[in-house]
């Protein structure tokens, strides 16, 4: 009988246990996100004043790049073909073939006004961290600089000043009494809204969160639900 008991809660927990590749695609996920942009630019200036060694400097470094190629809107894959011309092209080194790596840099004419932005900004953070080869050259300034990158990505990402609808506003309201780790779906908030009086058709919820509210800074976590960073949330006052 404890045999089939263990069994059971074995087979329980494996069911719990998201499968490796759910795990790569919540990674991906994470990733190509901008908030993890903002948050590892701004890791990487805490970094200055520090005693840091060669390991987490790589890492943290290393991440901000990763984030820029992540969701740099002028950064593109290229198709089987554009990467096997660019492997025969004539003029190419055998070191060159090796680090192909089938990524494109497109026109920025080609792109939306806010894509642009959005790339105009991701070079930007590249190119300060680029930069910053070691540790040694992390000064006050330079730390200062990626601050202001960091600012300056945050109020690409959302604007706090944008008006809100009644509607708009009780649903801000409802995420805001939540922390950023408990996040609700779609169907949660229209359930919620109408209960506390005034309801709210999905369509209209689903307007207001990929509309307004996203511009605002409400973003969305994939099988999680809705959710405000805590970048976009007010500070606390310390007064009593």
């Amino acid at each position: 009988m404890a045999r089939v008991r263990q069994t059971a809660s074995e087979t329980a927990s494996k069911r719990r246990s998201p499968t490796k590749e759910r795990q790569q695609k919540a990674a991906l996920r994470e990733l190509v996100g901008p908030m993890g942009l903002l948050r590892a630019v701004r890791r990487f200036a805490s970094l200055q004043g520090r005693e840091v060694d060669v390991s987490e400097w790589s890492l943290v470094r290393n991440d901000v790049l990763l984030r820029c190629a992540a969701i740099d809107p002028s950064l593109q894959a290229m198709s089987d073909e554009e990467v096997a011309e660019q492997l025969d092209r004539p003029d190419q080194d055998s070191q060159d073939r090796e680090s192909a790596q089938g990524v494109k840099q497109v026109a920025m004419s080609s792109l939306s006004e806010d894509d642009q932005l959005m790339a105009s900004r991701v070079g930007e953070i590249r190119a300060a961290t680029h930069r910053l080869s070691s540790s040694s050259l992390l000064s006050p300034d330079a730390a200062d600089h990626l601050r202001r990158l960091a600012d300056e990505l945050q109020s690409l990402i959302a604007d706090p000043s944008l008006p809100l609808s009644p509607q708009e506003q009780r649903i801000w309201d409802m995420l805001m009494s939540r922390p950023e780790d408990k996040p609700l779906t779609q169907a949660k908030i229209v359930a919620g809204l109408s209960v506390k009086g005034g309801a709210v058709s999905a369509e209209n919820a689903r307007k207001s969160l990929s509309g307004i509210l996203r511009r605002k800074g409400v973003l969305n976590r994939r099988r999680a639900g809705y959710y405000i960073p805590a970048e976009f949330r007010p500070e606390q006052s310390t007064d009593k």
